[in-house]
């Protein structure tokens, strides 16, 4: 993994000028401009060609700049690689991931470009474990609305029809050391329904959210950072350990639970986690 924080992902059409200009003032950690779901077919071409014209152009901040192209059975795939070839951005979100075929073709041809691999599927959830292996995956991007439709599933307020998928997309992410992406929250409105879905996400193991708009942006970067306490109990953990370590003890006693070696671990990664942050 990078050393980048990824929190947030906020998708902005590629079609939409002025919303491509006010994304850097979004505060998300990564802008995906997008090609595909986000855009309209016969503007596809139009869309395009204006993401290109403006990627030089645009001051994005500190936001990482990801470009969503179109499936690879689609009659865009082609132009959007190509164009992708000659802005080169941080990073390529490939739609509709189920089999390693394309995605290592992409690969070869944008060579070091790292790819963010969309599970939309029943189809994909289940090759996911191969998904994340692929040459230059950097994460897997669930697709919660995509993946309830390939199952025939009903969206529930309490998301649990789609517990087993992101589950194993955590799983395969973890497994192959790249990060994993929650779906958007649709229903952006919903501050607290938001803010509940990306907490789920979060104790499951996820390390961001992606966003479908900028006033969801700042409750997912909230969530999905360490809280006040837990960076508070992180610093006890690691100078507990530090304490022990120079008695000749691996294990050390912290608000009454023991911990060892892999709690020092998670309490750096926490700490890191804030330093960013």
């Amino acid at each position: 993994m990078d050393e980048r924080l990824r929190r947030s992902l906020l998708y902005v059409p590629a079609s939409a000028e002025a919303m491509l200009r006010k994304a850097p003032s979004r505060g998300a950690d990564a802008i995906i401009v997008d090609l595909e779901d986000g855009v309209l077919p016969e503007a596809k071409e139009g869309a395009r060609a204006r993401a290109e014209a403006l990627w030089l152009e645009l001051d994005l901040g500190t936001s990482e700049v990801l470009l969503r192209v179109n499936a690879p059975w689609t009659p865009w795939h082609e132009g959007d690689l190509a164009a992708a070839e000659r802005i080169r951005p941080a990073g390529l979100v490939l739609p509709k991931c189920e089999e390693l075929v394309g995605i290592a073709a992409v690969a070869a041809r944008l060579e070091e470009t790292p790819l963010f691999l969309m599970v939309e599927t029943a189809r994909g959830v289940l090759a996911a474990p191969e998904l994340a292996r692929a040459p230059h995956a950097a994460g897997l991007l669930f697709g919660a609305a995509d993946f309830r439709a390939s199952i025939h599933a009903s969206c529930e307020p309490d998301e649990e029809e789609v517990l087993l998928a992101r589950s194993a997309l955590v799983l395969a992410a973890r497994a192959a050391g790249i990060e994993v992406f929650d779906a958007p929250f649709f229903e952006y409105r919903d501050e607290a329904g938001l803010e509940r879905s990306a907490r789920r996400a979060r104790a499951l193991g996820f390390d961001g959210k992606t966003c479908v708009h900028p006033g969801q942006v700042a409750v997912v970067n909230r969530v999905f950072s360490p809280t006040t306490e837990e960076v508070e109990r992180a610093r006890k953990v690691e100078e507990a350990l530090e304490a022990a370590a120079r008695e000749g003890r691996g294990v050390a006693t912290v608000d009454g639970e023991m911990i060892e070696a892999l709690h020092g671990r998670e309490a750096r990664r926490t700490l890191e986690r804030a330093r960013r942050a």
